[in-house]
C-alpha cells in the first residue's frame, strides 16, 4: 500500500450527535513539544496535548455516537474496501466542525511556533502554488481501536481536497487516547526510511500525546498490538493558498 486517501466528510443530522466535550483553548501546564529529527520530512510530538479526562471524554463521545466497525481502506474516488491484509482495527467516524475547531484552537499556537502554520514558502516542502496557510482541522474525526493482533501495514497518508478545491490537507494529526496501563505492549506508530526501509523511528502511543506529520514522503505503520487496547483519534490539517 502506497497511499491512503482520507474519507470525505459525511453529513450527519445534528440531533443524532450526543453532547460534545469541552476542550478549552489553554494547553495543559505539562504540555511539551519536540520536533523529531528524521532523515526526511517534518514530524513533531506534543506530549500532554490532552489531559486524561479529555481523552476519556472523547472516547465516550465516539462510543455514544456509533458502534465500532472494521476500518476500511480508501483507495480514492470514494471507493472503500475491507482489506485485512493491509489494515485490521476498529473505527468510529464522528463528523463535528465544533469539536475539530476546539482542537484546532488549542494546537494552532504550536503550529505557528514550529513554522508549519504556513508551508511551502521554502523548497523543502516541494509544494505547488505555495505558500499555503493552515485553516482548520478536518471535521471528519476518525476514532481507532486496536486490539491484540490488530495493525495497519506501512502506507503513506493521502491528500484530501474539499469539493470546491479551495482547501487541501498536507499534514496528519493523530492523538493517542488510551490509558497508559502496565500490561500495554505494542502499537507504536513506526516511520520508515532509507534503503529497504531499514531505518525506523517509533512513536509510543502515550495517552494525551499528539503526533503531527506531513503526508508526503513519510511512510508509516501502526505496529501490531501485543497486549492491551490502543485508542487514537486521527484527522488532517487543511490548508488554503495564502494570497497577499
Amino acid at each position: 500500500m502506497e497511499e491512503v486517501a482520507p474519507d470525505p466528510p459525511a453529513i450527519i443530522e445534528e440531533e443524532e450527535s450526543p453532547p460534545l466535550p469541552h476542550i478549552p483553548v489553554a494547553l495543559p501546564p505539562t504540555c511539551s513539544t519536540q520536533v523529531l529529527r528524521l532523515p526526511v520530512g517534518f514530524a513533531m510530538v506534543i506530549d500532554d496535548f490532552l489531559t486524561g479526562e479529555e481523552c476519556a471524554s472523547l472516547l465516550q463521545l465516539a462510543e455514544a455516537t456509533h458502534s465500532w466497525e472494521p476500518a476500511l481502506v480508501n483507495f480514492g474516488n470514494g471507493a472503500q474496501i475491507l482489506a485485512l491484509s493491509a489494515r485490521k482495527c476498529g473505527r468510529i467516524i464522528v463528523d463535528s466542525h465544533e469539536l475539530a475547531d476546539m482542537l484546532f484552537q488549542r494546537i494552532r499556537p504550536i503550529l505557528e511556533e514550529n513554522e508549519v502554520a504556513i508551508i511551502g514558502a521554502d523548497t523543502k516542502w516541494r509544494i505547488a502554488n505555495a505558500p499555503w496557510k493552515v485553516t482548520r482541522i478536518n471535521e471528519r474525526l476518525r476514532f481507532l481501536r486496536y486490539k491484540p493482533g490488530d495493525y495497519f501495514r506501512p502506507h503513506q497518508d493521502g491528500h484530501y481536497f474539499t469539493p470546491d478545491e479551495t482547501e487541501q490537507s498536507f499534514m496528519t494529526l493523530q492523538i493517542y487516547l488510551g490509558e497508559n496501563l502496565q500490561e500495554y505492549e505494542g502499537g507504536t506508530t513506526r516511520f520508515f526510511f532509507g534503503p529497504k526501509e531499514k531505518i525506523t523511528a517509533d512513536i509510543e502511543p502515550k495517552q494525551g500525546r499528539a503526533l503531527v506529520f506531513q503526508h508526503r514522503g513519510l511512510r508509516h505503520s501502526g505496529e501490531p498490538m501485543k497486549r492491551g487496547l490502543k485508542y487514537a483519534m486521527r484527522s488532517d490539517f487543511m490548508y488554503t493558498r495564502k494570497r497577499d
